[in-house]
């Protein structure tokens, strides 16, 4: 069996998601995604853990420490 594994890089994406990961979803083939998030500030995290949780999606999160 065929399975896609996804690695998403991101900093502020979020408005670009729906069409991003929205694709990955559709496909009839299973897709693993995972989103390694370099510390956004626009909400990205908390959009993707409300919108995409029937996806299997493991963010992975940069904490900027300045």
């Amino acid at each position: 069996m065929q399975k896609i594994f996804a690695i998403v890089v991101t900093n502020n994406g979020k408005k670009r998601y729906d069409r991003c990961l929205g694709s990955l979803r559709e496909l009839e083939t299973p897709a693993e995604i995972i989103v390694k998030d370099n510390a956004s500030s626009d909400g990205t995290v908390e959009y993707l853990k409300t919108h995409f949780i029937l996806t299997r999606l493991n963010i992975v999160m940069t904490i900027c420490l300045r």
